[in-house]
């Protein structure tokens, strides 16, 4: 970027300042001084233009030293006539270096520095066409600096996002119908205990020694048994006493606390970064049928999830359709349900690392497979004995001068053993 476009620099400094401030978020930016006279010294005193020059000052060097500021500008509020001046020397040395570095980098914010001189003298007065560029410079150098630092943060998409935020929603929604589904349910058995009952006391049947003791009585003498139990050696301990605590649910006694599936709903829930964003047309598509789903009742939901309950009992003959019992299926659905949706998560957690195992053996079989190739020793090259053989036909002390003597003596070496041999044959 070597210059500046020309619909920005056409545009007024004072009003590529408030726009700075106002991406920026300054806090004083909807202010009634912010305004398109806000350094114009006609309008606007001396000592106005001071204060806010030492206002945005401190608060955009702020957003680019952070907690180092104070090392940059370390007096402020400035009070005193000697702390204003301390104060602009520091800003306009500050401001100085700044220009430099950023010319020398050819950064981006480099191109508004150009044409800017970082004096002292214009930090006395506050105003003019030279003290706003320098102002608009530094806004937009703390604007580049913000905008990088915020890219590099690992900030969710909108789509993981919405992802995160509907799969929340579904499995809050997920639970109010879980519970809604034992409420129902507890509320079948009730009935049919107090149909039993009412069965009962039309028979002629021997009173029960509990008929005449009240409720409160019942619920003290229920109390006191279980404490009883508990006393017992035998469930003493903290496992014990979940195992019977288990038991008093499934048999519809007791109410099954959620924080005992605290760890389980964690792992269940995935991580926004397992969490797969679907692209923006297919999640478009489905956000009208989210968006119905989660609109029903809770409890025409549980109705009809325990009728779906009721349906599959109905199809299994090894259970009772009728008893006067709740059933431990619906008592603990949300635990059963809860239970899968963390093997689920587990097993999809499992699947890549099976495959980057896959990819890791194959990488290894082949290196291995190389690394043998390599280390592997042709037996052609060697003779009978293990040594390797010397295609050097010279002989060690045999140089080429006397090359053609040697192989003159050789071959009438030759021609007298074959002479030899042929005397031998005919004698």
């Amino acid at each position: 970027m070597n210059e500046l476009p020309k619909n920005v620099t056409e545009l007024p400094l004072p009003l590529l300042l408030l726009i700075h401030l106002q991406i920026l978020q300054y806090p004083a930016v909807n202010d009634d001084q912010f305004d398109i006279d806000l350094f114009d010294s006609h309008k606007r005193g001396l000592r106005a233009r001071l204060k806010l020059m030492e206002d945005l000052g401190y608060w955009l060097v702020q957003k680019l030293e952070g907690r180092n500021v104070k090392k940059v500008l370390p007096i402020y509020p400035c009070i005193k006539p000697s702390e204003i001046i301390a104060f602009r020397t520091s800003f306009s040395r500050y401001l100085e270096s700044l220009r430099q570095v950023s010319i020398k980098d050819n950064s981006i914010s480099g191109v508004w520095w150009r044409d800017v001189q970082a004096r002292k003298s214009l930090l006395e007065e506050c105003s003019g066409e030279r003290f706003l560029r320098l102002m608009v410079a530094l806004s937009t150098h703390v604007l580049y600096k913000s905008q990088a630092r915020s890219a590099n943060i690992d900030d969710p998409s909108p789509a993981l996002l919405y992802a995160s935020r509907i799969l929340d929603v579904q499995l809050a929604q997920r639970g109010w119908v879980d519970r809604a589904v034992r409420l129902l349910e507890r509320e079948t058995h009730l009935a049919a205990q107090r149909v039993q009952l009412t069965e009962s006391s039309t028979v002629q049947k021997k009173p029960s020694k509990y008929a005449s003791l009240s409720t409160t009585r019942l619920t003290a003498l229920r109390d006191a048994k279980l404490e009883d139990t508990l006393n017992k050696e035998e469930w003493s301990s903290a496992d014990a006493r979940k195992a019977l605590e288990f038991l008093r649910t499934l048999r519809g006694l007791g109410v099954v606390e959620s924080g005992t599936r605290g760890d389980v709903a964690v792992m269940s829930r995935p991580h926004n970064r397992h969490l797969r964003p679907q692209l923006l047309p297919i999640t478009a598509a489905h956000y009208p049928s989210h968006l119905r789903r989660l609109e029903k009742p809770i409890l025409d939901l549980a109705r009809t999830k325990l009728s779906e309950l009721t349906r599959k009992d109905a199809t299994n003959v090894a259970k009772p359709l009728k008893t006067s019992l709740p059933r431990a299926d619906v008592i603990m659905q949300e635990c059963l349900e809860t239970e899968e949706r963390a093997h689920n998560a587990l097993q999809e957690a499992l699947n890549p690392l099976k495959r980057e195992k896959m990819i890791l053996e194959q990488r290894s079989d082949k290196s291995r497979a190389r690394r043998f190739r390599v280390h592997e020793k042709p037996s052609f090259w060697t003779n009978e004995y293990g040594l390797r053989l010397d295609f050097d036909v010279k002989h060690p002390f045999v140089t080429d001068a006397n090359l053609s003597l040697v192989i003159r003596n050789e071959a009438r070496e030759a021609r007298e053993r074959i002479s030899r041999a042929v005397r031998v044959q005919d004698n």
